[in-house]
């Protein structure tokens, strides 16, 4: 039963595919390291598997089989397929996705239905997210096939009354396919169903009678989200579970494939009224044979899966060992994160007027022009604009110098950091950290000595040589702008920064970013020290793997030393006794590390062994972009 499976295109020297394989690794190591810099694969194949260099590579892992998942939607910021066979629809508006504050998915994105069509039976006017057909060749309906939803419906599921048919997910034209929605009446919750519409040239409707489907702000005892299984398995008979109770059985022979239809999520093409109200979390479809009742239920019960793609990028050597190959691969995000601006365009250099210009037309015009050929799509729902601190921006911005040093720029005015997917999309998110957890109030917890899941924690040593108390930079024509602050280093040493700032033309932008660099050098200010200090490090374990943390994501820490001892300890004549501290600290995510099969997981949290300014000295150096000194 393969966990993971990568799928590994050929490209030919002329850069034509030539074909697909589906390949199940025997182990792999994946770091993802946010937007510090690009994530690596290293993966191990059966000799006899067709693996080259330059042959592009998706890497998919899950918590149960992926032999036969064909497609899984997370909807995190974006509606793209992470089953590795690109069956996308074209992404709504990054307006339509909402942050999960409570329960299962909390610290997660969803996609939100809200609106009705605007004319009956007109799917383009609605909310409904389609999947054309062109991109639909693994979705088969023919044979066996498992398909899961998780979603959260709204109160005002149903506009007028029993007539409304809201769609979860639909793949039908006319008599031949498959819905399955949810039916009821406002108001009434007991009528809450899930049914589907099925048939193999002519369809019939089913509807539960036994699992209630509520409403959770009038039933806020009942679990929310929901999830819907519908199977068929080689037994002929289409099954319909609510949160992994049976509520419909019937025998359907044939296959059920449809033709000339999109695969839609939240409506139908075939149904009037069939528009949903609510969250979709997730949506999982399995093709060829259906899951084991135990994979069924983990699905249910363990903690959602945040990425499924976990790597996507291409081969850049292959090690021939005695009986297995190994792929030392690069991601997508390498492409972008070492382009350079201001020379691919014949020379010319673009600029963007920073009071005027939204952030997010400035940073997607760099990606574009950055690399043309990689499609790169920013996305956001956070505010990305400018915090006021200080002094308002008054001048230009020029895309010059390494793009991912323009769009650091633009992040330190927004207070926002950005991580690149593995589908190429680039999410911008607020530096705080997104919350975690699984109830309204908490974080997810990593405790070293809980005697559930117990976590190795370790606390690195914390480096200076990023603190600092003085910027100097250095814009365009020579504008100059100085900032201190009065804080120097424990050693009392005053550590100053100089940068030739070539992408900003005036003294107030400048004088902004000193504030903003100064803020991320160091934690000024902490209990109550009158000197900067240097960002702590830590280092979490897990033997099992961890799925549902991500990049920004922020997670409390745990651990007790000494014995479980307090820091308060005393020795039997009531002195205080020193002990190692213990730890209790909410902390961000900065970098993960995936080992397959063993499980083993390392995330890193807090300051890195080398991060992203530390890589952009180096990258400089050939650039030219800054020059850095330490007095």
């Amino acid at each position: 039963m393969p966990l993971a499976k990568c799928i590994v295109t050929e490209i030919l020297q002329s850069g034509v595919t030539s074909a697909v394989h589906t390949y199940f690794p025997l182990n792999a190591k994946i770091k993802q390291q946010g937007h510090k810099k690009p994530d690596t694969l290293n993966v191990a194949f059966p000799m006899e598997n067709k693996i080259d260099e330059q042959y592009s590579i998706s890497y998919i892992q899950d918590v149960v089989d992926t032999e036969w998942l064909q497609a899984v939607y997370p909807m995190q910021l974006s509606c793209l397929d992470e089953g590795g066979y690109n069956q996308d629809p074209t992404d709504p508006a990054d307006s339509r996705f909402v942050k999960v504050d409570i329960d299962k998915f909390k610290g997660h994105y969803a996609l939100q239905f809200t609106a009705d069509r605007t004319t009956d039976g007109d799917f383009a006017t609605g909310q409904g997210v389609a999947v054309p057909t062109a991109k639909t060749n693994k979705i088969d309906l023919s044979g066996q096939f498992d398909i899961n939803i998780w979603f959260t419906p709204e109160s005002t599921q149903f506009n007028s009354g029993s007539g409304d048919e809201p769609i979860l997910w639909g793949f039908r034209n006319g008599s031949t396919g498959l819905d399955i929605g949810i039916t009821g009446t406002n108001g009434t919750d007991s009528s809450w169903r899930v049914y589907i519409k099925s048939g193999n040239g002519n369809y019939t409707t089913a509807t539960g009678s036994s699992e209630l489907i509520m409403n959770p702000l009038t039933s806020p005892t009942r679990n929310m989200p929901c999830h819907i299984r519908v199977k068929r398995g080689s037994d002929n008979l289409l099954k319909a579970f609510v949160n992994g109770v049976e509520d419909i059985s019937v025998s359907l022979t044939g296959s059920m494939q449809p033709t000339n239809t999109s695969m839609t999520f939240g409506d139908s093409f075939n149904t009037y009224g069939a528009e949903y109200k609510g969250k979709i979390h997730e949506v999982k479809i399995y093709c060829g044979a259906t899951l084991s009742d135990d994979d069924a239920k983990k699905i249910r019960i363990t903690k959602p899966i945040v990425q499924y793609m976990k790597f996507n990028g291409s081969v850049t050597s292959i090690k021939n060992k005695q009986k297995t190959k190994v792929a030392i691969c690069n991601s997508n995000s390498y492409t972008l994160l070492k382009a350079k601006l201001g020379t691919s365009y014949g020379g010319t250099i673009q600029s963007h007027a920073l009071p005027s210009v939204a952030f997010k037309t400035i940073a997607q015009s760099a990606v574009t022009n950055a690399s043309p050929n990689m499609a790169f799509t920013v996305r956001n729902i956070d505010s990305f604009v400018k915090v006021q601190e200080s002094i308002a921006l008054s001048g230009n911005i020029y895309e010059m110098g390494s793009v991912v040093e323009f769009l650091h720029i633009l992040l330190l005015y927004s207070d926002c950091v950005m991580y690149m997917t593995p589908r190429k999309n680039i999410i911008i998110e607020l530096d705080s950290g997104h919350n975690t957890g699984y109830t309204s109030s908490d974080y997810f917890t990593f405790d070293q000595n809980s005697t559930v899941s117990p976590y190795n924690i370790t606390t690195t040593e914390s480096n200076d040589r990023q603190v600092v108390s003085q910027i100097i930079l250095v814009g365009r024509n020579n504008t100059t702008f100085e900032f201190h602050t009065n804080a120097l280093e424990p050693d009392g040493i005053r550590r100053t920064l100089r940068r030739s700032v070539k992408q900003l033309d005036a003294s107030n932008d400048c004088h902004e970013l000193t504030y903003k660099l100064l803020r991320e050098r160091a934690n000024f200010g902490v209990s109550n020290t009158t000197f900067a200090l240097a960002k702590e490090k830590y280092v979490v374990k897990s033997v099992s793997p961890i799925h549902h943390i991500r990049y920004n994501h922020k997670v409390k820490l745990k651990r007790k030393n000494g014995n479980n001892a307090s820091v308060n300890a005393q020795d039997s004549s009531g002195n205080p006794v020193d002990v190692d501290r213990d730890l209790d600290v909410n902390v961000i995510v900065s970098q993960i590390e995936w080992n397959y099969p063993s499980g083993l997981t390392v995330i890193n949290i807090g300051e890195i062994d080398l991060d992203f300014y530390e890589d952009m000295i180096s990258l400089n150096k050939s650039t030219d972009s800054f020059v850095d000194t330490t007095l």
